[in-house]
């Protein structure tokens, strides 16, 4: 029972983000719990999803700091048994294997790169280092035999399909070709049916169209009529009082806009000068993205610290 449990609040922590925080504000108050929660957590963390892993890190990270606050006032091994779980699971956080596939990347350009860099020394691949080592490592002659395997695998390919194309081609003909006929004259005799049908009900369009609009005028009340054309002279006065104004508006903005860039850029509007403004709208932009994570963090931080 108590398996089943965890692994629902760990499904509660996987779908539902916001079951962090609340599990952040009731901590103190459900040690005995939350070491359970946290040992099940240590022991499958192998098999959580990544994302639980990444958002878990701030979690571990305020438990960590809660625990040095209690530890002078709240004297109990359950908060002692929190604290070593989260220690553990910080360092299973940082510790997420070898990066082989970077390696590997990075292994790749750098022969990449010395090969290109030996051809270029030598003129040419034949008398550079990197075919010299092949050829007397043995890899030329296996790679020279393998092609020529190739070649004779992919001739003889080739001659056989020229012998056997006519001859398959032809049972082909004889054994679908009157299945091929029976389709094509089904397909036809469906294509006359739904253009006739379709025929039928344009007719019928046009026959009905004109009495079913003859039927709503006669059967649509006159108010109906009277808040159509007061909605017709509602938007014709929010045409000519809001939109074009907003519109004249807009348009000088951007006359302005385009004035003062004009001005900043000495007269002449080029590319540099835009990477310019670019680059410093880029920077203000990520300043103040730093400032306010900040403030986020010291806000957070003194919730927890008051929590």
């Amino acid at each position: 029972m108590k398996r089943e449990l965890l692994g629902s609040m760990t499904e509660c922590l996987c779908v539902d983000v916001q079951s962090l925080g609340v599990w952040r504000q009731l901590y103190t108050k459900h040690l005995p719990q939350s070491s359970l929660l946290l040992n099940h957590l240590g022991k499958s963390w192998k098999v959580l999803p990544p994302k639980l892993r990444n958002n878990l890190e701030e979690t571990i990270q305020s438990f960590r700091v809660t625990n040095e606050e209690m530890k002078d006032t709240v004297e109990c091994q359950e908060l002692q048994d929190c604290n070593n779980l989260c220690q553990n699971l910080q360092v299973k956080m940082r510790g997420r294997g070898f990066p082989w596939s970077k390696m590997f990347m990075v292994l790749l350009v750098f022969a990449a790169g010395f090969i290109a860099h030996d051809i270029r020394s030598h003129g040419s691949f034949a008398e550079s280092t990197t075919a010299l080592h092949l050829r007397n490592s043995g890899v030329t002659a296996v790679s020279q035999q393998a092609l020529s395997k190739i070649k004779v695998y992919s001739s003889q390919g080739f001659s056989w399909l020229e012998t056997n194309t006519p001859h398959y081609y032809s049972e082909c003909a004889r054994v679908l070709g009157p299945l091929m006929d029976q389709g094509m004259e089904k397909t036809k005799t469906a294509a006359i049916f739904i253009s006739e049908n379709t025929t039928q009900f344009i007719l019928w369009v046009k026959e009905k169209t004109p009495q079913a609009i003859d039927w709503v005028i006669t059967n649509t009340p006159d108010s109906v009529f009277t808040a159509l054309a007061y909605l017709k002279e509602l938007l014709l006065s929010l045409h000519q009082k809001c939109i074009l104004p907003a519109l004249a508006f807009i348009s000088e903005l951007l006359q302005r806009a385009w004035t003062k860039l004009q001005e900043s850029c000495n007269g002449e509007v080029s590319v540099s000068c835009l990477q310019g403004h670019a680059l410093s709208f880029t920077n203000s932009t990520w300043q103040l993205l730093q400032h306010t994570t900040s403030a986020i963090k010291a806000w957070a931080h003194e919730l927890l610290t008051r929590a």
